[in-house]
């Protein structure tokens, strides 16, 4: 029965803010990799963000 009603989601529960080779965990590397650089002075914050975004385009 549980099955039958995962099933019934599948298109529903799709998370359409992730395309193409964009996956939500690395996502969450990029962003830990961006804090991690900032909170240890190794580059600024908008640099790391701007690094991040362009690691997840690739």
């Amino acid at each position: 029965m549980a099955a039958n009603v995962a099933f019934t989601q599948v298109n529903v529960s799709f998370d359409s803010a992730f395309v193409g080779r964009v996956t939500s965990s690395g996502a969450r590397r990029e962003a830990g990799l961006a804090f991690e650089a900032d909170m240890q002075e190794l580059e600024p914050l908008k640099e790391a963000i701007n690094r991040m975004l362009n690691q997840l385009r690739q």
